[in-house]
């Protein structure tokens, strides 16, 4: 299964279908962090962006009352992380807040579920609906007004179940990986579920290390 992925503002976004009916979100891919979220009736958030060709181009905000598909999670679910900023024994919705590294940067609301759009990644390119959990996000703060995830944000790290990946293995819809192929121009696609071929070489992934290497772009 896979989306289109493009490169901007220095960051790379996908183009994501969200919700019954399903409307499109420009979300940043974030390796780094596991809760996906999207712009929720946030009034500080951006409505539009300019991009390099000088095109106006609006951004949309998630709501869950237009889905016919949206669910609030609540405090009482399984589903519900973290519980801490919950009252015990709660049915009231599950809130949420991520602090990152930039400065004065974070997200918070409540935790929803909805189905994400997606379609296979062979020559019959068949739909397929996944329900997913992600922060309906109202206060946004830092980068994400100015430049940074203007538009959602999706989480692909592995500290939860939250994440995207694991969330689509535990459904049984994919095996638990991705990957991302970019071209010279900045365009690509992220696949959930890609095994790879027999010939791939694989390096194993160390939590400990302090630096990233650099890796070639694919056609």
């Amino acid at each position: 299964m896979n989306n289109l992925v493009s490169h901007i503002f220095s960051l790379y976004y996908a183009q994501l279908r969200v919700g019954t009916p399903p409307i499109s979100f420009m979300v940043a891919l974030d390796t780094g962090s596991d809760i996906s979220w999207l712009p929720c009736g946030c009034t500080d958030c951006a409505h539009f962006y300019e991009t390099d060709k000088g095109q106006i181009k609006n951004l949309n905000s998630y709501s869950p009352k237009s889905s016919s598909t949206s669910a609030i999670v609540s405090c009482d679910s399984p589903e519900c992380w973290p519980k801490k900023q919950c009252p015990r024994r709660s049915d009231k919705a599950c809130p949420y807040k991520v602090d990152y590294m930039s400065d004065n940067t974070s997200t918070e609301s409540i935790l929803v579920k909805d189905v994400l759009h997606l379609e296979t990644y062979d020559k019959k390119h068949q739909a397929s609906a996944a329900p997913v959990i992600f922060g309906c996000g109202v206060v946004e703060t830092g980068t994400f007004l100015e430049k940074g995830a203007l538009n959602g944000l999706l989480g692909l790290g592995f500290n939860t179940h939250l994440d995207v990946p694991s969330m689509l293995a535990s459904k049984g819809l994919v095996p638990n990986s991705f990957s991302l192929c970019f071209a010279f121009d900045g365009n690509g696609r992220i696949a959930f579920g890609d095994k790879g071929s027999s010939g791939h070489m694989k390096t194993p992934l160390d939590k400990d290390q302090e630096f990233h290497e650099g890796l070639p772009s694919c056609i």
